[in-house]
Formats: C-alpha cells, sequence, structure tokens
C-alpha cells in the first residue's frame, strides 16, 4: 500500500480491504528459513543455513520499491558474490 500511495495508484476499495490483513511485522530470512527446515525434518537430506550474505542479499532484491531495490550490476557486487568474483577474476 506504501509503494502505491507512492506511486499515485488509486487501488479500489475492494482491493484496499484485501491488502489490510497483509501488512504484519516484518520477520527476518533467518526466521523463515528456520521455520521451513522445521517442518521439513521428515529424515531426509539436511537443508544447508544460508549465509548472512545470501540472506542480505535476498533482501536487497526482493523490494517492491524499484528506487530501492538492488539493480543486477548492484547485485553482482554484493559480497554474496565475492568468492565467484575471485575465482573467475
Amino acid at each position: 500500500v506504501r509503494y502505491c500511495d507512492k506511486c499515485k495508484v488509486v487501488l479500489t476499495q475492494e482491493l484496499q480491504a484485501a491488502t489490510i490483513d497483509v501488512y504484519g511485522e516484518r520477520q527476518s530470512w533467518k526466521s523463515l528459513f528456520s521455520s521451513m527446515r522445521s517442518s521439513s525434518s521428515g529424515g531426509g537430506a539436511a537443508i544447508p543455513t544460508p549465509s548472512q550474505e545470501a540472506f542480505d542479499l535476498l533482501d536487497r532484491l526482493l523490494v517492491y520499491d524499484h528506487d530501492q531495490r538492488l539493480t543486477a550490476k548492484e547485485a553482482m557486487m554484493h559480497p554474496f558474490f565475492d568468492q565467484v568474483r575471485d575465482e573467475v577474476g
């Protein structure tokens, strides 16, 4: 809704009502990932924990506001890709 306000997108009353309950307190990727791991512990292969850099990259890429979201070039310069750049370079 905040992004719609910023971009001057007018939502119908029906859409406004549908988005009221969507916005709760933002949870960290790490907590979401932890809950996914605990619910999938069916004896299969262990799910590796992503690095803090991976969580940070996700957080910066999955942003509605295109002015705040990383560009592809900025994403490639993110510390998550340091090792790949070192190996290639």
